[in-house]
């Protein structure tokens, strides 16, 4: 039953100021969204369903879209940043994945995906826009992207150890920053658990552009049934923490 509405509510309504990826169909989700500078800053992750279809992690036929067999017949995997300027109703391309050597010698696109994305509000007063990237299988270690300007920006490897290849949360807190892993190269769209990091940890920078990250929480907050750290948010003077947990349920973790 849809109630009658009262003289004070608000009709909320919204207009479309972007379609079609931005031009490009294989942008496939705006994955993460940040104000700076004036300007709303969009990520995107590039053929989504392509991968999802390869990868086998889901069965619906027919198939939304035409794909490759192999995702990596895609020519133009370079996923893309994009500015919104409210004032002249304009989008611009701010960012575009380059193209790196990849693991198998052969050039690559070094991210597939910006799924988080975070001002950073240091002590000194400069905010920095910063993003997490997702890196394929055949690229190298992922990395959070910074930019003072929103025009200029800078890659930092994080965790260099091959085996860590997304990010899903970003948060700045308390003059930190704070990300937490939600991907590995390993398992990644094999065996069903594409949001299984191996390493269920929040880790913490009091700068991203140096690449200094330490563990800020034990391995899945103590208990080795946490697969993951899924989301993070600050709220009311607390950093909270929800966990990928299929053996007794998603958990909430908060720490001031």
């Amino acid at each position: 039953m849809i109630e009658a509405r009262t003289s004070e509510e608000k009709l909320v309504s919204y207009r479309l100021i972007s379609k079609n990826g931005f031009g490009n169909g294989w942008n496939a989700y705006p994955h993460s969204m940040a104000w700076f500078k004036g300007e709303l800053f969009v990520g995107v992750t590039r053929a989504n369903l392509c991968m999802i279809k390869m990868h086998k992690a889901h069965t619906l036929k027919p198939w939304p879209i035409k794909c490759p067999k192999d995702v990596w017949e895609i020519k133009d995997r370079q996923v893309e940043i994009w500015a919104y300027n409210p004032l002249t109703g304009f989008w611009r391309m701010a960012y575009r994945s380059p193209l790196v050597l990849g693991r198998e010698g052969a050039q690559v696109t070094r991210d597939i995906g910006y799924r988080a994305m975070a001002v950073f509000e240091p002590d000194n007063g400069r905010d920095v826009l910063c993003v997490a990237t997702w890196a394929p299988r055949k690229a190298k270690d992922p990395g959070v992207l910074t930019t003072q300007d929103g025009v200029n920006f800078e890659f930092t490897p994080l965790l260099e150890d091959g085996k860590v290849n997304t990010f899903r949360s970003l948060v700045s807190f308390k003059g930190r920053l704070y990300i937490a892993p939600t991907g590995r190269f390993s398992n990644f769209g094999w065996d069903g658990k594409p949001c299984v990091s191996d390493f269920p940890v929040v880790l913490e920078t009091s700068d991203p552009t140096s690449g200094d990250w330490v563990e800020a929480s034990e391995y899945g907050f103590g208990d080795k049934t946490n697969l993951s750290i899924y989301e993070l948010y600050a709220y009311n003077g607390f950093l909270y923490a929800g966990t990928f947990n299929p053996t007794s349920g998603a958990q909430l973790w908060k720490t001031d």
